[in-house]
């Protein structure tokens, strides 16, 4: 069945049930705490528990305890799947979105079509498939985008002005210009490299083995971040460094254990867990590699795609997909994508950098911000 329509008659039967649930609730409410404390009654002469003047508050205890679970259960359904309830850990969308603001988003509209260009999306990345990720909607499905040597978008040949940021040529797009993947196009991967994580480590041990390469990775290593506790002007984060630093010799700096200052932010690293990668693998050497550890976790660093045998493109980090397209399949894409950058243009890890966002990956769009209070304010013209 078309996911549209699975969508439209799920919310039409829950919206349903939730209206008549609100219009009768004081009805329901009742009939449930009378057959609620009568119940626990029974339960509690069955044990023979609280036999004396306490059985009365301690069955409305339980009673209201049991009240509070169906509404929490209630509040997360409404949160999952119509009014979300999101905070930005990282500073990728600063200045319009500043770390630790609260939102509420839009869950129901991206189910059933595509947030329109500059909306602010909430979305799980592909890369670990772990992280939601907060970023501006910038490329459309069909659509060919790269970014020019002054910083604009150049979308369909034509330049865009995006909220005034300025786009750096950085990541896998540089100076390229790529079609981003609608549904129904076939992609092959002609050549790529890969970085393999190995070697788990702790912050004092990586800051042990840099010491021992005059504080650098050795030929064909790098590091990888699996977790990490660092501090940002003295506040702890364990999410969205990359947002803050984008350049190796700084990173380098805070793995060996100095404090660094850039853009304005105090940063330093406090623990975590770390691989040291093989990196620059090919493409034949990461088959042989997939092939004994089919859990093989890896990362694309560059790479040659096309679209539809003649367009250049981007990498789509989809594990399943990738993981085709690896072994020399021309896979049939069944999803529209999009391209999400953050306006922290210098700061952010965004498509540039890793590819495209599957259209099913997208969660909701961020829709009012309620915190902190000297921001309330709409999203939906920022």
């Amino acid at each position: 069945m078309n996911k549209t329509l699975m969508y439209g008659i799920f919310y039409t039967i829950t919206t349903v049930i939730l209206i008549i649930y609100f219009i009768i609730e004081k009805k329901i409410e009742k009939t449930r705490k009378e057959r609620s404390m009568k119940k626990i009654d029974n339960f509690l002469t069955k044990h023979d528990l609280f036999m004396g003047t306490e059985r009365e508050p301690i069955v409305k205890s339980l009673d209201f305890m049991i009240s509070l679970g169906w509404v929490i259960i209630l509040v997360l359904f409404i949160q999952k799947f119509y009014i979300g309830n999101f905070t930005v850990p990282t500073a990728s969308m600063e200045p319009t979105v500043i770390v630790g603001e609260r939102f509420f988003g839009n869950m129901v509209t991206p189910k059933f079509k595509l947030p329109k260009r500059e909306s602010i999306i909430i979305f799980r990345e592909p890369i670990e498939n772990k992280l939601r990720y907060t970023k501006r909607l910038v490329g459309l499905p069909g659509e060919k985008i790269s970014i020019n040597d002054i910083g604009q978008l150049v979308i369909n040949g034509v330049p865009k002005t995006i909220k005034d940021n300025h786009y750096t040529q950085e990541g896998l797009i540089g100076t390229d210009t790529w079609t981003i993947p609608k549904k129904g196009d076939k992609i092959k991967l002609l050549d790529a490299t890969f970085q393999i994580l190995k070697n788990e480590m702790s912050l004092e041990q990586l800051q042990s083995y840099l010491k021992s390469n005059n504080g650098f990775t050795g030929d064909g290593e790098g590091i990888s971040i699996q977790k990490m506790k660092f501090s940002i002007n003295g506040k702890v984060q364990t999410k969205g460094l990359d947002s803050y630093v984008t350049d190796n010799n700084t990173m380098f700096k805070l793995l060996n254990g100095q404090t660094v200052s850039n853009d304005g932010y105090e940063i330093k690293i406090l623990s975590g867990t770390f691989y040291v990668s093989k990196n620059n693998i090919t493409i034949d050497e990461i088959k042989k590699e997939m092939s004994s550890n089919p859990k093989l976790d890896f990362r694309i660093t560059t790479g040659h795609f096309l679209l539809n045998a003649k367009d250049a493109t981007g990498p789509i980090s989809d594990k399943d997909i990738l993981t085709k397209l690896i072994n020399g399949q021309e896979v049939t894409l069944d999803n529209n994508y999009i391209m999400a950058l953050g306006d922290n243009t210098t700061n952010s890890s965004d498509s540039r950098y890793w590819g495209f966002v599957k259209d099913e990956r997208i969660l909701g769009t961020l829709l009012f911000r309620y915190w902190p209070l000297n921001r309330i304010s709409t999203m939906t013209d920022k």
